[in-house]
């Protein structure tokens, strides 16, 4: 089994498993969903927060971010 069957690789400049760029924009287009689909202001908030998380890791790597809203 590779790493990157669990979408994750290894960084060789900071010695460390990071999570690629195609699983981080699943996860943003699956948190917009939960965002939009929020019940209660703490799921929402919940949701906010992990998308905030991967979006920001996103533009630090010059990504664009998938916008489905």
């Amino acid at each position: 089994m590779k790493l990157k069957d669990y979408y994750f690789e290894w960084n060789l400049y900071r010695e460390e498993i990071i999570m690629t760029t195609e699983k981080l924009k699943e996860l943003v287009k699956e948190y917009q969903e939960k965002y939009r689909n929020a019940l209660t202001d703490d799921e929402r908030q919940i949701a906010m927060w992990h998308l905030n998380c991967y979006q920001t890791e996103l533009m630090m790597r010059d990504e664009n971010i998938p916008n489905t809203y």
